[in-house]
């Protein structure tokens, strides 16, 4: 999505991606005094735990813009809210998933706290070993609006992550019901409008 940014890649979970909320919590802190720009963290957990609330609040409140997957705890039900943790947390932009028709995958997680969509069905990654494959989940979705971040930071890096986090909202797709709803949030991120919108 951004091809001339500068990745870190900030290991906090094993192979297996499970792992402890203290690595995840040193991890955002090592984010936030390495004067990175967006945090992107494609994983989740149903525990509300408030030392990891603080940590992203922290960084947010430092100038990051921190975007999390919502979780893949979705039933297909719009009035109910299975969005994981740090997601849900409202100092985290979190996105949920859109399949090749644009439409919410039942096993999206879907609530309030949804604020963007992005693909997450079908979406071709690296694997090890040079290899290519395409893999579903929220994890997937999450770092397209991370990517659509950098690029609008590139233009404006003047922005807040409040700014940012507008200007994404209001340049995003609206899919769904019409406005913001709990499936898809203000909608499916809009790379080239958002561009448009920071120069």
């Amino acid at each position: 999505v951004a091809p001339d940014a500068t990745v870190y890649a900030v290991k906090v979970l094993d192979r297996r991606g499970s792992g402890f909320i203290s690595d995840i919590i040193a991890g955002i802190q090592w984010a936030a005094a390495s004067d990175m720009n967006v945090i992107s963290m494609s994983l989740g957990t149903d525990s509300d735990v408030q030392a990891l609330r603080e940590a992203c609040d922290a960084a947010y409140a430092a100038g990051l813009l921190i975007v999390a997957a919502a979780g893949n705890d979705g039933d297909g039900t719009e009035g109910t809210d299975e969005v994981d943790y740090p997601a849900a947390y409202e100092s985290v932009c979190a996105v949920g998933a859109t399949d090749l028709d644009d439409g919410h995958p039942a096993w999206s997680s879907d609530g309030n706290s949804v604020e963007l969509a992005a693909p997450g069905v079908k979406v071709v990654s690296t694997y090890k070993g040079g290899e290519y494959g395409s893999g579903d989940g929220t994890s997937a979705a999450c770092p397209h609006v991370s990517g659509v971040v950098a690029l609008v930071l590139s233009l404006s890096p003047d922005m807040s992550p409040a700014e940012v986090r507008t200007l994404l909202e209001q340049t995003a797709e609206d899919l769904g019901s019409a406005g913001r709803d709990g499936f898809f949030g203000s909608g499916l991120v809009d790379a080239e409008a958002a561009v448009t919108g920071a120069r």
